[in-house]
This record gives C-alpha cells, structure tokens and sequence, in this order.
C-alpha cells in the first residue's frame, strides 16, 4: 500500500492534518484558556506538528 504514490500520501496525511489541525486547536485552546505563551507556544506547537510531518515523511519513503 505504502509503495504506491497513492498509498504514500494517504498515509501521510493521514498522520500529518490531524496533527497541524490538533497543534492549532491547542495553541488556540491555551489562548482561550488565558495561558498567553505567546511565540514561544506557537512555534512549540507547529514545530511538533512539522516533526510528526516529516517523521511521516521519512517513514513513507523507507518504506
């Protein structure tokens, strides 16, 4: 499955739009909360949503 084109794509983004979409609700939750983190918590939130991106990456062309 993953060694076609197709497949490969499906599994990473299967991987990685949740995560974005679940780092984003975080970053905003946090702010509704009234925990400001300002840049600080942005950039920890998408960082970890960009390294689960290229671990599902790495992981497909392995593959």
């Amino acid at each position: 499955f993953a060694t076609s084109i197709i497949g490969a794509l499906f599994i990473i983004a299967t991987l990685s739009l949740p995560m974005w979409h679940a780092m984003h609700r975080l970053h905003h939750g946090m702010h509704d909360l009234k925990f400001h983190t300002g840049l600080a918590g942005k950039i920890i939130c998408y960082l970890l949503a960009f390294i689960i991106t290229l671990w599902a990456l790495v992981g497909v062309i392995i593959i």
